[in-house]
Formats: structure tokens, C-alpha cells, sequence
């Protein structure tokens, strides 16, 4: 009970425990934008002061540029005027011709310190674009990083020079290193190249690397936050801005720790908050569970009691709503006693039920193996008067031996599952001819020393297995027929709409084709029943004639079905019918039946383990030549006999007419078909 209280307890205080932590997930939300924003507000404020000192140099580059003593090439007098700009400046200015040729230098005593600029260099600068910044460079390993403005100088029209201001890369590290960033802070600038031009911290350790590249793809546009691990492997976060002068991106790297030590800081407050909670249910759990312990006990003895012989009365204990259970518990025995009565109806009900419906029961211990039968499931199998039976010894040598695993496993299931479990299986009856078929239902029980045991019901379901099977064999020869045709008819359509440009040719000889199967499908059926015909063959001669009654040929003797009667089975009447629908269709455009006095003869004959049809065409158009391309009724003939009837088709092109002849196996036939085939 005191569990429960605690629990009781914790669940009343939860919500407050969910509040306060939705506020500190604002709080630490809160501290984090805190964070991006000042990320942001730094890296503006430093963008914006290393332009302006970029800019600067464009400035004077642009001033010197115009100056009348660079114009002229005075330079003697230029290179005094150099040297006081560049010491005042702190940067180095160099004048190249065209063909990058150093020419005058503010600093002749130091120049190879200072990195020359090459031609590839000067072509990085255009009339478009006529001021360019350069990335990184130094004339030797060990010397400083310098980077230079570089503009072209024009005179009358045509361009003379180029004048180069040089700075080393320290100047914009030291401009990074006014500002008092957080020690968790790391300012840096990254030049076109990708290489780092300044850095706060550690700068002559870093700068000139390559930066990272999961860096380089994080901050491919103008601005915008990013994440990442940089050089000194330091996983940040930050804001960058892409400088439109030089083309540098100036970025704060905040260090990871910083972000996430709100977050702890707010889980820390989370988990003293809810060990706290905890620790009030338990204290509240104890005061109030002694108070009502003892009532409780009383109530769970009453509850005992119920029906038990005495009748349980209710008891007083001064708690409200222990009493009304207590009230409730003494009700809920008079129903007891009320349902047992009923209880007796319903079983006298259940033995009329089961005499009625000839229903047998029976209960499986499974620690003996053994099988209790009343006296129905006794005598339903064959075992007289015999109550008690042996499973693996009496019982299972009486299942079919292909349902011996089924019932087993059923067994087993019920007695595991605890549901029901219904099986329908075969038992052996030598009185009968056919076995007996029986339906199991079983579930599992317990009996009164706590031991499981498998209570169920035997029925007889012969009579419905014997009509459930001549259900399926009447189904399963109906859908095979069904998808045989619609198979057949599917191909049809594929095949003759190829090569077809003609819809109204096409829809032509699909509605003969299809006339053609319905003819072959309705002889299929016997005349004189309404169900599916268990004939499974039938007369070719008669197939023949049936199938030559459309074209109105039969009357006029102009074509004849001779020779010997023969049968065919059924299933070859589909391809029967539309190999001669297209052998007369081909007669009646090109052949014998497209002049009035010709006509096809059709003689039929056998010759184990053969039958033979000879379609020969008489007094018709001379044959000139045999066709050189076959077209979609000779591939439904070849695909026909050969792959549906297992037979040969040879075609003849003689001179007097066509002549055809098919060969298909004979058929098995009992001696009923033997006699109606001599008939």
C-alpha cells in the first residue's frame, strides 16, 4: 500500500515536475539565442573594422594611383614619397610594370623579405574589378605572412603600372585581438584561399593553414551561422560574414562547452527537483498509509470471505470509502449466491446443448498423457465405454498420418497459448471406407491443485468436409478455366496490336477472334446441364463443323470435315478454334473460299501415337510464291500446337492451293470415349 500511496503521490506532482522543466528548457533556449546573438553582434562589429582598414588601403591605392609624379615616371622623387607613406602606413608599396618587373620598392633594404607578385598575380585585376586583394603570401618559410592591394595604374589611356601596398597578415590578428572576446571565444579570418589570414589566439601557430573542410562548406555563402571542428580540434559553433572588398570571411568560433553548459546546468536542476519530488511521495506515503492500513486488512479479509458458508456482513472502520467497498463486498455475495444457482441452470442447459448437437467432451492431462472421455466422444470414437484413454498410445495410432503433426501441435499450442485452439483432422473408421472427419476444440485449465490441463469438445464434421471438397473441386476447375481465358484473350490483344496503325482493322479481327473463343468456350459445356461439364473430351469432327457454322461455308458443302471420328480433349478446344479461324480467315482473303468455286477439305486421321489434320485447299487462286514474312496469325498458330497442344504444324505452299498439316498427340481415353469415339 505504501508503493501505491507513493506512487499516488508522484502522479499528483508530476505535472509540476513537467512545468518546471518547460521552463528551464526555455531558460536554457533563451541563454543559447542569448549566445548566437552576441556571436553575431561581434562578428559584424569585427567584419565591419577589417573592412574599414581594407578599404583604407583601396583608398590610398587609389589616391597614389592619380598621383602626377607616378604619372610622369619620376621615380627618383617617387620613391622618397613612398617610403614616408608606407612608414606612416606600416605597409610596404612596390610598383610593377606589365610584365610584373619590380621597379621601385618603399623598402629597397628589405625587399626580399616581402613576397614579389607575379604576372598570374596581376591579371587578377581588370577594369571591372580594378582594385584586387590577395590571399596569403610570404617570400620564404620563416618569414611573416603579408597580403597585398594591388590597382593598376593608366596613363593616357593605356595601362603603365601596377602599384602594390603590402601589409603583414599580424595587422588584422592584432585588429581581432582589441576586442576582449571570452576566453571560450576564437575570432579568425579565412582568405579566399581558404587559408587562415588571422586569428585571436595561438595566430602565428595557424595562420597560413588550410582550413578544415567541413568548414570550407559551411561557409560558402555570404553569411550565416555555422558548426564545426577547427584547426586546433575544438568543436564550435558561430557566425561568419563574407567582406564584398576582399572577399575574407571574418568568423566567431564559440566553444561547444559554453553552449552546452546551460543545458546541464538546467538537467542538474531537473534531476535535484525530481529526486525531491520523490523523496515528499515517500515521507506522504508513509504518514497516510499508517492511518489506513488497518482498515484495508479488514477489508481484504471480508473479501475472502465471500463465498465462503457464513454470509459476509459489512464492517464499520470510520473511513468512508473503505466502507462503502466493505458494503459493496457483502452485496457482491448474495449475487454469489444467486449466480451458483443460476450456474446449475445453465449447466443443465450446456448437457441439453451438447446432446442436441451430438457433441462429445473431453480433458487431456498432460502429466499422464492420459484422455477423459464422456460417453458421446467415446462411442464417437470407437472406443465403446472406455472413459479413459491413453493419448500417445489409444488415441493418436487412430489420427491420419498426415494430420498426426497438426493435432499434436494444436495440443501443444492450447496447453501453451491458453486460448482456444480448433483443429479439423481424419480419424480411421475400418466400419466406414472413408475416414472420419472430426473437429478438436480445445482450451487450457486449471484443475484444482493449480495444475494446467486441456478441457475441449469433439464434433463430427464429415458430412460438411465431404461438401466443403466438391465445393473446391467445382472452384478450382471453374478458375482454372476463367484464367485460362482471360490469359488467352490478354495475349490476343498484345499480339494483334502490333504492326497495327488501323484501329477499326484491329478492332475487326479482335471481334472475329473473340467470336471464335466464345464459340470454343460454349462447347466446353454439356446442352443439358446448367453446372460446369465434367466432359473432358469431346468430338473433333463436331468441333469442326461448330466451328465453320459462322462463316456460312457449312451449308454450301465449301468446307468438309472427313476421315475418321476422333475425339479431342477440352481443353484444346480454344486453340482449336483459333488456329482454324485463322486458317479460314487467311482462305477466305487469299486462299480457296475467296474465289466461288473453291473449297477446303479437312480429313481427319489417327495413327497411335498420333491424330492428323489435313487442311487442304482446292480450285483457288494459283500460289505463286511462298509468303517471305509471317505475320501475327502464323506466330498464333505456331504458339497454339506447338506450346499449348504439344504438337507439330507444317504448312505447305503448293502451286494448287494451300495445304496444312497438324499433327497432335492422342489422347488418354477411358472405355466410355473409346466406345463413343468408334460410335
Amino acid at each position: 500500500m505504501k508503493r501505491h500511496l507513493t506512487q499516488f503521490a508522484l502522479v499528483l506532482l508530476l505535472p509540476l515536475i513537467f512545468l518546471s522543466g518547460f521552463f528551464l528548457w526555455l531558460l536554457v533556449m533563451h541563454e543559447r539565442t542569448r549566445i548566437e546573438n552576441q556571436t553575431l553582434d561581434v562578428t559584424q562589429a569585427l567584419s565591419i573594422t577589417i573592412d574599414r582598414e581594407i578599404y583604407g588601403l583601396q583608398r590610398a591605392a587609389e589616391i597614389i594611383s592619380y598621383s602626377n609624379i607616378l604619372r610622369n615616371g619620376r621615380f627618383d622623387i617617387l620613391q622618397t614619397t613612398l617610403r614616408d607613406m608606407a612608414a606612416e602606413l606600416n605597409i610596404v608599396m612596390t610598383i610593377y610594370d606589365p610584365e610584373a618587373k619590380l621597379l621601385v620598392s618603399s623598402d629597397t633594404e628589405h625587399i626580399s623579405d616581402i613576397p614579389l607578385l607575379t604576372k598570374a598575380d596581376l591579371k587578377q585585376v581588370s577594369l571591372e574589378k580594378p582594385t584586387y586583394v590577395s590571399g596569403l603570401m610570404r617570400a620564404r618559410p620563416d618569414d611573416p605572412y603579408y597580403f597585398t592591394v594591388l590597382r593598376p595604374v593608366i596613363v593616357e589611356g593605356r595601362l603603365q603600372y601596377y602599384l602594390a601596398l603590402s601589409m603583414e597578415a599580424q595587422r588584422i590578428s592584432d585588429i581581432l585581438n582589441i576586442r576582449d572576446l571570452h576566453k571560450n571565444w576564437t575570432a579568425f579570418v579565412v582568405d579566399p584561399d581558404d587559408r587562415v589570414l588571422a586569428r585571436s589566439s595561438d595566430s602565428k601557430a595557424y595562420v597560413g593553414k588550410l582550413i578544415p573542410d567541413n568548414l570550407r562548406a559551411v561557409t560558402r555563402d555570404a553569411e550565416g551561422f555555422w558548426r564545426g571542428t577547427i584547426l586546433d580540434g575544438n568543436e564550435v559553433f558561430g557566425y561568419y560574414i563574407r567582406s564584398d572588398a576582399s572577399g575574407w570571411r571574418t568568423a566567431i568560433g564559440v566553444n561547444r562547452a559554453e553552449l552546452s553548459r546551460p543545458v546541464w546546468l538546467a538537467f542538474a536542476y531537473f534531476v535535484f527537483l525530481l529526486a525531491g519530488t520523490v523523496l515528499l511521495s515517500v515521507v506522504l506515503a508513509g504518514f497516510f498509509g499508517r492511518k489506513i492500513s488497518r482498515p484495508v486488512r479488514k477489508l481484504a479479509a471480508q473479501a475472502k470471505a465471500v463465498g465462503d458458508i457464513a454470509e459476509v456482513k459489512p464492517l464499520k472502520s470510520g473511513i468512508e470509502e473503505l466502507d462503502v467497498v466493505s458494503v459493496a463486498l457483502a452485496e457482491a455475495d448474495k449475487r454469489n449466491r444467486t449466480k451458483e444457482l443460476r450456474l446449475l441452470e445453465a449447466q443443465l442447459r450446456l448437457q441439453m446443448a451438447l446432446d442436441a448437437g451430438n457433441i462429445g467432451v473431453w480433458e487431456y492431462n498432460p502429466d499422464d498423457d492420459e484422455v477423459t472421455l464422456d460417453g458421446r466422444a467415446s462411442h464417437m470414437l470407437a472406443f465403446q465405454d472406455r472413459h479413459k484413454i491413453n493419448f500417445g498410445t489409444d488415441f493418436m495410432p487412430l489420427v491420419h498420418d498426415e494430420d498426426k503433426l497438426r493435432v499434436q501441435t494444436a495440443l501443444g499450442n492450447a496447453l501453451q497459448s491458453g486460448e482456444i485452439v480448433r483443429e479439423t483432422f481424419r480419424i480411421r473408421d475400418e466400419d466406414q471406407p472413408h475416414p472420419l472427419w472430426v473437429t478438436g476444440i480445445g482450451r487450457r485449465i486449471y484443475t484444482d491443485s493449480g495444475k494446467p490441463s486441456v478441457l475441449g469438445l469433439i464434433v463430427n464434421v464429415t458430412a460438411e468436409q465431404m461438401a466443403l471438397q466438391q465445393r473446391e473441386v467445382v472452384a478450382q476447375e471453374l478458375n482454372h478455366r476463367l484464367k485460362n481465358m482471360f490469359a488467352v484473350i490478354i495475349s490476343l490483344m498484345n499480339l494483334s496490336a502490333r504492326g497495327k496503325t488501323d484501329v477499326q482493322d484491329y478492332v475487326s479481327q479482335m471481334r472475329e477472334r473473340m467470336t471464335a473463343l466464345a464459340s470454343a468456350f460454349t462447347l466446353t459445356y454439356q446442352s443439358n446441364t446448367t453446372a460446369l461439364s465434367t466432359q473432358t473430351h469431346i468430338s473433333l469432327n463436331d468441333l469442326l463443323i461448330r466451328l465453320a457454322e459462322p462463316y456460312g461455308f457449312a451449308d454450301q458443302e465449301r468446307i468438309r470435315v472427313t476421315g475418321e471420328a476422333l475425339l479431342c480433349p477440352v481443353g484444346h478446344v480454344t486453340p482449336i478454334s483459333l488456329v482454324f479461324h485463322e486458317l479460314v480467315t487467311n482462305a477466305v482473303k487469299h486462299g480457296a473460299l475467296s474465289v466461288p468455286q473453291g473449297y477446303v477439305e479437312i480429313r481427319l486421321s489417327k495413327q497411335k501415337p498420333v491424330m492428323t489434320i489435313e487442311w487442304l485447299e482446292i480450285h483457288g487462286p494459283e500460289i505463286a510464291q511462298e509468303p517471305s514474312k509471317r505475320g501475327f496469325g502464323s506466330r498464333l498458330k505456331q504458339m497454339s500446337i506447338d506450346v499449348q497442344m504439344q504438337g507439330s504444324f507444317k504448312e505447305v505452299w503448293a502451286k494448287e492451293g494451300l495445304i496444312c498439316i497438324i499433327q497432335l498427340p492422342l489422347p488418354d481415353l477411358s472405355e466410355q470415349e473409346n466406345g463413343q469415339e468408334q460410335g
